[in-house]
């Protein structure tokens, strides 16, 4: 009888690391997919900004269209990109650019003394640069996207005769 209570001590025993060693097993599993999953959501949550940076900028230009509407300049020292519109008599322009690490957009009449500060905010996004190329196109980089966007005024673009 003595060799038996052994036995069944010993078959508790070995059942409870048995199933001890199954739940770390468990937890573990469940510890690793959970930190796959949070490193993939922040991955898509950032490609997902940038996407909306490149879309939101790539649709102002498309929307403004025009020969020597479309400037890249820089204001108060930000680089920023300068849409430029006219209404009646008066002229306006339109600033994009990156302050505080938001997209900001300033719509004013041309000429009008503004600061960045008095922009309005639109996306969230630490970085975001536009440059021209010799062929009339405008890289716009957001984080490590970046799209090239060719106006469809095309070699006219960029002409600084909106004065």
């Amino acid at each position: 009888m003595s060799n038996r209570k052994s036995s069944l001590k010993t078959e508790a025993v070995f059942s409870v690391l048995l199933f001890t060693a199954f739940a770390i097993a468990v937890l573990m599993t469940l510890m690793l997919g959970a930190s796959f999953y949070q490193r993939m959501n922040e991955m898509s949550q950032s490609g997902h900004e940038e996407r909306t940076s490149l879309s939101y900028i790539w649709s102002k230009i498309k929307n403004n269209d025009k020969i020597d509407m479309i400037s890249v300049g820089d204001f108060e020292e930000i680089p920023a990109l300068l849409l430029f519109q006219v209404y009646g008599d008066t002229k306006y322009v339109t600033r994009i650019y990156v302050y505080e690490g938001w997209i900001y957009e300033l719509f004013s009449e041309y000429g009008l003394e503004m600061l960045p500060e008095n922009g309005t905010p639109i996306l969230e996004a630490p970085s975001l640069s536009f440059a021209q190329t010799g062929n009339g196109m405008i890289r716009v980089t957001a984080g490590l996207g970046s799209v090239l966007i060719y106006p469809r005024s095309g070699s006219e673009f960029v002409r600084g005769s909106f004065e």
